[in-house]
């Protein structure tokens, strides 16, 4: 049986949308946050940790161990990164991605806005253009209660 992952790109990572509405949506309890920096540090990962309710497992890894939990994993999972460039390396090394959902890309000197707290440089446009060319379903909506407002659509 397929399990399925919920790839978001939020920069905050774990916090309340993720909490009170995602996690509720998706019916996971698992969230695997991969981030090379995040990985590294104890401090936040014990922050982000405490934020949580007790049957909700969580797993901070570098891209390299994510892409291995992930090719393993036997449940539902809810896969946080901060930034695209982790989504394309763990795309790159295999990882089979049928949807993202954009949250926040923070502004930037050199990145244009392309929605509300959504802002881009080129390299993060070209890897979007490429996802679309890979009929990967690329999608900015906050919480599930809103519309899903498509990349393709923003992006001419």
């Amino acid at each position: 049986m397929s399990h399925l992952k919920y790839f978001r790109i939020d920069e905050r990572l774990i916090h309340g949308q993720i909490l009170q509405k995602w996690l509720k949506y998706t019916g996971c309890s698992n969230i695997l946050v991969i981030d090379d920096e995040t990985a590294k540090d104890p401090i936040i990962q014990s922050v982000l940790e405490m934020t949580l309710p007790g049957n909700i497992n969580v797993l901070f890894l570098n891209v390299s161990d994510g892409v291995a939990q992930l090719s393993k994993m036997q449940e539902d999972c809810f896969v946080l990164m901060k930034d695209l460039e982790t989504l394309q390396q763990v795309f790159e090394q295999g990882t089979d991605v049928v949807q993202v959902n954009i949250c926040r890309l923070p502004y930037f000197p050199g990145k244009k806005k392309i929605y509300q707290n959504i802002f881009v440089s080129d390299a993060e446009e070209t890897i979007l253009k490429e996802f679309m060319k890979q009929k990967i379903d690329v999608y900015i909506q906050m919480v599930p209660d809103n519309e899903k407002i498509y990349a393709a659509d923003l992006l001419k």
